[in-house]
């Protein structure tokens, strides 16, 4: 793997890690406040409920800014 590939890949692996752990935040922040205005008890947002989606979104773009399927 070249330097710049590898670079692209780094940079896709943070992008998505934050795009995913994002996501995550947000839809178990709306399923919250569903659960209050459902008379029920909140989840509690941690790290470890966070991170699985952001590393499977930060590992997809990174494999897609490594080897873009789309050529110019």
């Amino acid at each position: 793997m070249d330097g710049q590939r590898f670079e692209r890949a780094l940079i896709g692996f943070l992008v998505g890690g934050l795009a995913g752990a994002g996501m995550s935040y947000l839809f178990m922040w709306i399923f919250n406040k569903v659960s209050i205005w459902m008379g029920r008890e909140p989840v509690q947002i941690t790290w470890a409920s966070v991170l699985p989606l952001a590393i499977l979104f930060g590992l997809s773009m990174a494999i897609n800014m490594a080897h873009p399927p789309l050529g110019d």
